[in-house]
């Protein structure tokens, strides 16, 4: 049967008649296009058509790239530690863009390089903001220093980009992008800086006025507790000692002099030895008197005798009132002497048994002053800590300010590209090329659904029964 003889069936044909129709366009597609031309060029027109208007109504982009390298501290830290969190994860460089890129940064280039003018007139700042933020893209990079060598220190490659309509003004907001992320590092460390060097100062003058305050307990102690600290045990030991032998040297002079008034009490009261034989010659001389007359020799003798110790007892008696006189004075200097040893014997335990006293506290106040030397030391050791932290801090304070630390930099400059992202063209050939397939598929599609018959065996497929016999084509 030829392709003239044709005819198109209503009926619904078989999955065998499909695969044959198939095979049909397959093997004849300019006979599809004899028979679909209409509906197939309504489709490739309709695709021209909206390329076309694709074309015309769409405008170049051009995205510029900026590379900037998060490096790590110049000076190693074993020689001065940083007091600044550094870049090292990806968390810390977004919240570092995330201040890089803020609303007030992007609104002061929309209005520096007239950016969406007609969003800016018809939306409000955040809206813009949000948009602008939309068109940067930030992502990171192998870790190149640049296109040409290799970097050995470990560090972090971002390349920062900006999509817009002129090429110039791309180039010039990606590096004021790059530019603003170097200042929000620099500004961020020293902040960061300040701030830790500020805390611990503020740390180091309360821990100073805890060690003062201490120092100053342990003084007004001491002061309160005068000669009767842990180093005064040894004088006051020394003193117990000598003040102990002057109570026993008073002892025994007190006993001295108790017996010297006992003896010249005593001597008072004793006869001379004079009177006693001037009575005896008497009585002597009386008895001779009666056996004898007074011219008598032995009489004579006793006269003799008397008158002579007569004459020696009135001396000795003018000597005797004297020394009775002497020894009233004695007396009483004696008792002035004794009555002022008692007193110092007083005197002397008194001072003892403050003394004991003294002694005694020792080992509680020992344990006060102690405990209040372990906490000053705890608190010298706190003091020494800080300080030796804040002469770190503001050496990394130094560092940060030389910009020795962990720093930002731009690696590659943006620069105006020479090629648009997006160049209508593009989309005028491929709209060219869509608009064809769709319209050969459109041809495709209405072959299998109202399909011709063009073969034998595509007929037995659709009818069942087998073909009796065929005609040539007519010309």
């Amino acid at each position: 049967m030829s392709e003239s003889s044709g005819q198109n069936l209503s009926e619904e044909v078989g999955p065998s008649a499909l695969i044959y129709n198939l095979l049909a366009v397959i093997q004849n597609p300019f006979g599809v296009i004899r028979r679909r031309w209409i509906w197939m060029s309504l489709v490739i027109v309709l695709g021209l058509g909206a390329a076309a208007g694709l074309y015309t109504t769409s405008s170049p982009s051009y995205s510029a790239t900026a590379t900037v390298m998060v490096s790590s501290q110049q000076i190693p830290e074993e020689f001065v530690r940083s007091t600044v969190s550094g870049l090292d994860s990806m968390a810390e460089i977004n919240s570092l863009l995330g201040e890089a890129f803020s609303q007030k940064f992007l609104l002061s280039l929309v209005e520096e390089y007239e950016l969406y003018p007609d969003v800016l007139a018809a939306s409000d700042a955040a809206s813009v903001a949000a948009l602008m933020r939309s068109t940067i893209s930030v992502n990171p990079q192998d870790n190149l220093a640049s296109s040409r060598r290799q970097r050995e220190d470990p560090s972090v490659i971002i390349a920062i980009g900006y999509e817009t309509s002129d090429p110039r003004v791309a180039a010039f907001v990606t590096n004021a992008l790059a530019a603003n992320v170097i200042d929000a590092s620099i500004a961020r460390r020293s902040a960061q800086a300040r701030g830790t060097t500020s805390f611990l100062q503020r740390e180091l003058r309360d821990a100073k006025l805890d060690l003062d305050k201490l120092e100053d307990e342990i003084g007004d102690f001491r002061n309160s507790h005068r000669g009767e600290m842990p180093a005064d045990l040894e004088t006051l030991l020394r003193k117990l000692e000598r003040l102990d032998s002057q109570r026993n040297s008073l002892r025994v002079q007190i006993s001295a002099t108790q017996e010297q008034i006992t003896q010249i009490e005593n001597a008072e009261g004793v006869e001379s030895s004079p009177e006693t034989v001037l009575t005896d010659l008497r009585i002597q001389l009386a008895q001779q008197l009666s056996l004898h007359t007074d011219a008598h020799p032995n009489v004579l003798a006793l006269r003799r005798q008397i008158e002579a110790m007569e004459d020696e007892l009135g001396e000795l008696n003018q000597l005797l009132l004297q020394a009775d006189e002497g020894s009233d004075y004695l007396v009483d200097a004696a008792r002035r002497e004794l009555a002022s040893l008692r007193g110092n014997l007083e005197s002397t335990g008194e001072e003892i048994a403050a003394l004991e006293l003294r002694v005694a506290r020792i080992p509680d106040i020992s344990d006060e002053l102690r405990s209040l030397q372990e906490r000053a030391a705890v608190s010298r050791e706190n003091y020494l800590e800080f300080l030796r932290k804040v002469q770190d801090a503001e050496l990394a304070e130094t560092l940060e300010s030389a910009q020795q630390g962990p720093r930002v930099s731009v690696l590659d400059p943006a620069f105006p590209p020479s090629a648009p992202n997006n160049p209508p063209s593009r989309y005028l050939l491929l709209g060219m090329v869509l608009s064809l397939m769709a319209g050969a598929g459109v041809g495709v599609l209405l072959e299998l659904v109202d399909p011709v018959v063009l073969t034998q065996a595509q007929l037995e497929a659709v009818q069942g029964p087998p073909v009796l016999g065929t005609l040539g084509r007519i010309k």
